[in-house]
């Protein structure tokens, strides 16, 4: 690495791990994920997703269900996120039953909009549409049929949402 480059010194440390010549003395595969130039500090992403959790119960509490789905859904698919990428076991652990528990709430959620949609407006269906959707090709859940059904799950709350925008305008 050429002495005027500018990096900071933890960039230089990781390079300098990687371009060893002598494969022993090289930075493993796991410690490259661990090195602080790397390590991606989940705690804003879960704050975020706490937060949407938060607006969520919130809007449900105020009566507003399709707000309160919409962030729902929102945190379901920032947890589903973090588990995919978390290598701490007990936090991926607490997240999928925050998912699990999400989901249920989701659920509920979804009920309490088609009871209210079906007692105000006849045009607004009864039933919603839960179509298989497939996940994006970039979107790896580790054959994780758990996850992989809460991912489903959160995509057919937005396609409620998505439903219900159109038939409430």
């Amino acid at each position: 690495i050429p002495n005027d480059t500018r990096i900071s010194s933890e960039c230089r440390d990781l390079l300098e791990g990687l371009l060893q010549r002598d494969p022993h003395k090289r930075i493993s595969f796991k410690d490259f994920f661990r090195h602080p130039f790397i390590f991606i500090d989940l705690s804003s992403q879960i704050s975020r997703a706490d937060e949407f959790l938060h607006k969520s119960i919130h809007y449900e509490q105020s009566g507003n269900f399709k707000k309160a789905l919409d962030y729902r859904v929102r945190a379901l698919d920032e947890y589903v996120a973090i588990i995919k990428v978390d290598e701490d076991d007990n936090r991926r652990h607490q997240l999928r039953s925050k998912v699990k528990q999400g989901l249920v709430a989701a659920e509920a959620l979804k009920r309490r909009m088609r009871e209210t949609h079906s007692n105000s407006a006849s045009i607004v269906p009864t039933t919603t549409t839960t179509t298989t959707v497939s996940p994006p090709e970039n979107f790896n859940l580790n054959h994780n049929k758990e996850l992989s059904d809460a991912y489903q799950h959160c995509l057919n709350g937005n396609q409620l949402v998505n439903t219900n925008t159109f038939f409430c305008k």
